[in-house]
């Protein structure tokens, strides 16, 4: 019971020690000034990343990007086909590469959003998508949309894509 104790109490020291690492002995003056200072440097995205990392929710009607997580390892093309696509887009509106995007793993029928888990031997199906999809890095790029065919299921405008970029932490 006692070793309990006495290893409660060693974890709080380590938290306080790393918390009073953090802030140093002038107080909380320098952590303020990390703290703005990684915030300014957030604002300008970096042009060194191998590929990006997606987070793509949403269901057959409508598909957004909730993170972007850049990372700096390259990014590995995929040989499979999708009816989904992710273009990267520049300044100018022109497509500077299409992606695959499979939600082959999620109920894309319109008609039966928002209802029940579809079930089907081993399979199940949802008509909410929640998925990862990888496209590469590419510095021109500004926006993105997602689209099967001609319709447009997703949008990310550029002020949108460079905050998503900014806030991702490298990985």
């Amino acid at each position: 019971m006692r070793t309990h104790l006495l290893l409660g109490a060693l974890g709080i020291c380590a938290v306080g020690g790393t918390y009073q690492s953090t802030i140093g002995s002038a107080g909380p003056g320098p952590r303020v000034e990390t703290i703005a200072a990684k915030t300014s440097a957030a604002v300008t995205p970096r042009r060194d990343f191998g590929h990006l990392i997606l987070q793509i929710e949403g269901d057959a009607n409508a598909i957004r990007v909730t993170r972007i997580t850049p990372k700096e390892s390259g990014y590995n093309p995929t040989s499979r086909t999708s009816p989904y696509q992710i273009e990267l887009l520049d300044a100018g509106g022109q497509v500077l590469g299409s992606y695959p995007l499979d939600l082959s793993l999620f109920d894309m029928n319109p008609a039966r959003v928002g209802k029940p888990l579809r079930v089907q031997g081993c399979e199940v199906r949802d008509t909410r998508v929640a998925a990862l999809a990888n496209v590469p890095y590419l510095a021109k790029a500004v926006s993105l949309r997602i689209l099967r065919g001609d319709r447009v299921f997703g949008f990310l405008n550029t002020a949108s894509y460079h905050r998503l970029v900014a806030q991702g932490e490298v990985r």
